[in-house]
Formats: C-alpha cells, sequence, structure tokens
C-alpha cells in the first residue's frame, strides 16, 4: 500500500519536472467505457493533442468493475465511466451527464415489428451482455425483479462492444445500451426496441484518485 502510495506520487511530479525542463512529457493512462471508448474520447484525444503533441495517451476500455480499481491502485491516472458505483474516499467524482439505457435489436427479430415490449416478453428472450459488467449486469436483473418476473438467459457475454454489436445483427438476441450509442448501433442496422418507460440510467463522468497530484497535462486533459 505504501509503495502504491509512493509511485502515485512519483509519476506526476516526474512528468512535472520534465515539463519544467523541456524533456519528454510523458503520458497519461485513461480508462474508459464502451461510451467513451468508441464515441466520446477519440475526438476528445485528437483535440487534446493538437496542444500537446508530445503527451502519449494510453487508452484502456473496460467497465466500472475493472476500471475502478485500477484507477485505485495507481494503475490508471483517469477513468471516464458511468459513476453508478459507490463513492470512495479516496476518489473524486466530476459527473458529466446523463445515461440513460435503451434495448437494441437486429431488424428481424421477432419483437422489432411490436408496438411496445413489455418485462415479460423481454425475459423469455436471449441476451448479450459485456464481461465483467456486474453492475450492469445487476442493474438489469433488478429490473426484472422489480417487474415480478424471471430474469432472461445471458447467451453470451464479451469484452468488446463491436463484438456485441455484431453478433446483434448475426441472431434473434436483445442487448441495452446506452442511448448515446444508438447512432452506432443504427450505423450497424439494429434498431431501438419501444420499450415503454426507463430501462435504468445513470450519471456518467471522470474518476480520479482525489489524494495524488494531479499533473499539468492531466489537468490540461480533463
Amino acid at each position: 500500500h505504501h509503495a502504491r502510495v509512493m509511485d502515485n506520487e512519483y509519476r506526476p511530479a516526474s512528468a512535472r519536472i520534465a515539463e519544467l525542463s523541456g524533456a519528454d512529457k510523458g503520458g497519461l493512462r485513461v480508462g474508459a467505457g464502451p461510451i467513451w471508448l468508441v464515441k466520446i474520447l477519440p475526438p476528445v484525444i485528437a483535440e487534446f493533442q493538437k496542444t500537446h503533441p508530445d503527451i502519449r495517451v494510453t487508452l484502456i476500455g473496460g467497465v466500472i468493475d475493472t476500471l475502478v480499481p485500477a484507477v485505485v491502485s495507481g494503475d490508471l491516472d483517469l477513468i471516464c465511466v458511468s459513476l453508478d458505483f459507490p463513492d470512495r474516499s479516496e476518489l473524486k467524482k466530476t459527473a458529466l451527464f446523463e445515461m440513460n439505457y435503451i434495448l437494441v435489436v437486429a431488424p428481424t427479430h421477432p419483437m422489432a415489428g411490436k408496438e411496445e415490449v413489455t418485462p415479460a416478453d423481454l425475459a423469455t428472450q436471449r441476451w448479450l451482455t459485456l464481461q465483467s459488467d456486474y453492475v450492469g449486469t445487476q442493474r438489469l436483473l433488478a429490473f426484472f425483479a422489480s417487474s415480478g418476473v424471471q430474469p432472461p438467459k445471458i447467451s453470451l457475454e464479451t469484452t468488446s462492444i463491436h463484438s456485441l454489436l455484431e453478433t446483434l445483427r448475426s441472431g434473434h438476441y436483445v442487448a441495452q445500451i446506452p442511448e448515446q450509442m444508438l447512432e452506432l448501433a443504427q450505423e450497424k442496422g439494429l434498431i431501438e426496441l419501444p420499450f415503454k418507460g426507463t430501462l435504468w440510467q445513470t450519471s456518467a463522468g471522470l474518476a480520479q484518485r482525489g489524494n495524488a497530484t494531479t499533473s499539468a497535462a492531466l489537468s490540461a486533459f480533463i
């Protein structure tokens, strides 16, 4: 634990010394949830590196359950995720927007032509989820429990959002995604199911260690 604390202080201090001396400016290690990885961060990073061309950004994809431990341990400088996890004294959260989860399927799915789908309809379907996304999966199970129906069968877990969307195109499956990813899903030929009400929603934003020195590069990126 003490070695981690020392390392977390050493890295930004070393980067700051390099900045002041005009030497190599090092890099940033950023963890990103699916929507951040494929939609939000690519243009942000490109814009950041216009004014900070010497900063190498390492972008690591994951979910809450893999990214939060990584930023706490110091393996990541910043994570961009759903903030649907308990507050921790060592982390500082910054909410940026709300994420509402929606349901998507292939246009050939038997439920695609329905005017409205119900929890009972959804409980009989085969589902695709992201591997290790325990928060998202538990939220989904809680939705079915509150609706008084048995939870559905999970047919595939994958670490890749692109793999999930491609598999959706290939068969009769259902998946939940943030509504901000609907455009990407539509580009792959998928459609939103007409579901009345809210599946679940949460704030999304940034989380970083609150007890570590923030480098100038990280401040500029944020």
